[in-house]
C-alpha cells in the first residue's frame, strides 16, 4: 500500500477490529448503521472450490419464491432479456438442489436477478470472491464516508504541518 491515507485507514480498521476482539473477516460493527456487518470471505482458489451449483439452486429457488412472480413468467422474461431460450422446466432444474449441475449461463443469471429484483446470484458470486455488492443510496453513503475519512486525514496533516512550522520558526 503506497497511498498513506489508505494505509492509515487500513491500520485504523485493523486496530478497531482487534480492539473489538475480532478477526478481519468476522462480524464487525457497522460504523454508519450501528448493526453488525458481515464481511464475506473469499473461497480459496483450488480445484472444485467454485462448484457452487447447490448454492446457485438454493439462491434461485429463494429468489423466485420471494419475488411472487410465477415461474413460467420468470422463464419467459429471462429468455426475453437474455436472448437465450429458457423453458419453465429448465428454470425449475436450475433452482432444484437435486440438480446442482444445471446452472444458468451468465446472461441468464443477470436477467434472472433483474426479473426477480433480488440480486440473489450477483450477491452469491460477489460473496464467493470475498466481495459485497452495494446499490443506490449505499453507494452515496460509502462515498460520503470516504470523504469524511479524507477530510479527517487532511486536518491531521494540516495540524502536523503547523506543529512542524511552529517548531521550525521557534528554532530560528
Amino acid at each position: 500500500m503506497d497511498d498513506p491515507l489508505r494505509k492509515r485507514q487500513f491500520q485504523e480498521f485493523t486496530a478497531t477490529t482487534e480492539a473489538m476482539g475480532g478477526e478481519m473477516n468476522a462480524k464487525q460493527t457497522d460504523l454508519f448503521g450501528g448493526g453488525a456487518l458481515e464481511l464475506p470471505q473469499p473461497i480459496p482458489v483450488a480445484p472444485g472450490r467454485f462448484a457452487l451449483g447447490l448454492q446457485v439452486a438454493v439462491a434461485m429457488s429463494r429468489a423466485m419464491k420471494e419475488s411472487g412472480i410465477p415461474r413460467k413468467e420468470i422463464a419467459a422474461r429471462v429468455a426475453a432479456l437474455s436472448g437465450k431460450r429458457l423453458t419453465e422446466s429448465v428454470l425449475d432444474n436450475m433452482a432444484a438442489p437435486s440438480r446442482p449441475d444445471t446452472s444458468p449461463q451468465f446472461l441468464q443469471a443477470m436477467a434472472f436477478d433483474a426479473v426477480t429484483e433480488r440480486h440473489a446470484l450477483l450477491d452469491l458470486y460477489a460473496g464467493a470472491l470475498g466481495g459485497r455488492v452495494i446499490f443506490g443510496d449505499d453507494i452515496l453513503a460509502l462515498e460520503e464516508g470516504r470523504l469524511v475519512l479524507a477530510q479527517r486525514a487532511l486536518r491531521q496533516k494540516g495540524a502536523q504541518l503547523k506543529r512542524v512550522a511552529s517548531i521550525t520558526s521557534a528554532g530560528r
